[in-house]
């Protein structure tokens, strides 16, 4: 039996040993229910991508300090608490996640140490950005236009400048800025024959992104018109699985 943690068969039986009752999924009866007689919180934030190997601990003071290297514990980890159980609501951020790619993985855990803190949560965060090769779509003058697997806009992080990206567009150079995270989410940029186009992003998920667009000249700027783009799954040389021999 770890030490502080032991286990009751009601949570009758833990209150009347001075303990705090854990039902990490709130369904008695599943063996999941645990007693904890000296109860701390722990939360716990991974970026796998980003930062192989590092979780973080989101301690008491606001404050993210490094838990484990590659599975093992900093010194410190045990003191990493965000407070004494139990506790209703982790409110946890606003968090930024401009410089952010990958996936967010948070674990709570309730318990009087790490090596013996039970999970009562685990939440994964896929954080969508507009690195990839998309086909666009877009309107015009109440006409519709659609790019082809041989006019992909490509676009890339942008190395030493987190938030942003940089691509090409039927060989045409693009810079992407990060948004407000409200109003639109990324801006693309680029001048092509002397006309300076800019699209702006309002939606992006795993594999689709809208938003709308317009060009200026000297002297003059276009209506506002509506894009999407569909993210390429498959090398564009790659048959369809649906396509015929």
């Amino acid at each position: 039996m770890p030490d502080g943690l032991a286990y009751y068969p009601s949570q009758t039986a833990c209150g009347n040993a001075g303990g705090t009752w854990i039902d990490p999924d709130n369904i008695p009866g599943n063996l999941n229910e645990h007693c904890s007689l000296n109860q701390q919180v722990y939360v716990l934030m991974s970026f796998p991508e980003m930062a192989p190997g590092m979780i973080y601990a989101w301690n008491r003071h606001a404050q993210f300090s490094l838990a484990y290297v590659n599975g093992v514990k900093t010194p410190d980890a045990d003191a990493l608490t965000y407070a004494d159980g139990p506790v209703p609501v982790i409110p946890l951020g606003p968090v930024q996640l401009l410089e952010y790619h990958g996936s967010m993985i948070i674990s709570t855990r309730i318990g009087p140490n790490l090596n013996t803190a039970v999970e009562t949560q685990r939440i994964q965060i896929n954080i969508r950005t507009p690195e990839g090769r998309w086909n666009v779509t877009e309107s015009y003058q109440g006409q519709v236009y659609s790019y082809d697997n041989s006019q992909l806009l490509e676009l890339h992080r942008t190395p030493g400048a987190p938030g942003y990206f940089n691509g090409s567009w039927e060989g045409v150079p693009i810079n992407v800025l990060p948004g407000d995270g409200s109003t639109w989410l990324h801006q693309m940029e680029f001048s092509q024959n002397g006309i300076h186009f800019i699209y702006q992003v309002h939606t992006l998920s795993a594999n689709r992104m809208t938003g709308k667009w317009r060009f200026s000249w000297p002297g003059g700027v276009s209506s506002w018109e509506t894009f999407e783009a569909r993210r390429q799954l498959m090398p564009p040389w790659l048959p369809a699985p649906w396509a015929g021999n």
